[in-house]
């Protein structure tokens, strides 16, 4: 071989795998490797790093909605308080300037006499306000009292004293305990008093009215107040007696919130004039049925 080609081949060899004092061309592509690694590491560092940043502000906005959520939760609950509060002041206002019982006529707003014969010459006499009412038939509310016989069977039929006539209705149920019985009668329709919304609660304090049949013609209503008011009981400040007994507590606007009672005495009997009242909607814990729409509303 010549000798300048030798020294070619041997500049070339020396160029690329290197010699005592350069280092060969081979390794460039170690260097473009480990750039590409590194560039690749790094890459992935970067995304582990912003994924979990994107994550933690998800995060972020997540609590923030929530929080959000709660704060306009609470805006619309103390919207509708303080508007139940407004129209309770407005109706407590209405009713101390004005001072005119909600019913004129009790048999005009479905309230009527009832009676019913307990035998041996006993009679009872009492009130009853209807709560449903359509052509085909009406059920009314009174006291249990009325009906209930002290150890024997309760009375199954009643006297019922519409305006133009009387009828005999049956006893569908009673509740002894809470002092309520239901009367179903054939026919209708006859008013139907309004009840008081569950969640616009009445207080002490505000005026109450007891409706009903005083006696033989007469027709009554009785102004008073509440004295007391919770759960199980409307405390009505106003005089009752046996004939008014059965009959609804109205408050000033019209609407049923308690059935008047002088036997219910949810804590116990205790000495002493103050009465209690069962509130209207326990008629349907267990005697009514109160889904439909036009029951009490």
């Amino acid at each position: 071989m010549p000798t300048g080609d030798r020294s070619r081949r041997t500049r070339l060899r020396n160029r690329i795998l290197g010699d005592d004092r350069h280092l060969g061309l081979w390794i460039l592509p170690l260097f473009v490797m480990a750039a590409l690694l590194g560039a690749v590491l790094i890459g992935g560092l970067a995304a582990l790093y912003y994924g979990q940043q994107v994550s933690d502000l998800e995060e972020t906005t997540r609590r923030a909605r929530d929080n959000l959520d709660e704060v306009v939760t609470d805006v619309e609950e103390s919207t509708q308080q303080a508007r139940r509060s407004i129209r309770r002041q407005v109706r407590q206002a209405r009713d101390e300037f004005t001072r005119t019982p909600p019913v004129q006529v009790p048999a005009e707003s479905g309230v009527y006499a009832v009676s019913a014969d307990l035998g041996g010459g006993e009679v009872r006499v009492g009130t009853a306000f209807t709560v449903f009412s359509n052509e085909s038939e009406t059920y009314l509310v009174t006291a249990a009292a009325l009906v209930d016989r002290d150890g024997a069977d309760a009375v199954q039929v009643v006297e019922l004293f519409l305006p133009n006539q009387s009828v005999t209705i049956r006893v569908h149920g009673l509740d002894r305990g809470r002092d309520l019985a239901v009367l179903v009668a054939e026919g209708g329709p006859l008013p139907v008093l309004p009840w008081r919304p569950a969640d616009d609660a009445i207080g002490v304090g505000d005026v109450v009215y007891a409706a009903g049949i005083a006696g033989s013609n007469t027709p009554a209503v009785v102004e008073g107040s509440v004295a007391g008011v919770g759960p199980e009981a409307v405390v009505p400040d106003l005089p009752l007696n046996a004939f008014l007994a059965g009959g609804p507590l109205l408050d000033g606007s019209g609407r049923v919130v308690a059935v008047a009672s002088l036997r219910y005495a949810p804590f116990g009997e205790v000495e002493g004039g103050l009465l209690y009242a069962p509130p209207i909607r326990m008629v349907c814990e267990a005697l009514l049925d109160c889904t439909a729409a036009d029951l009490g509303q």
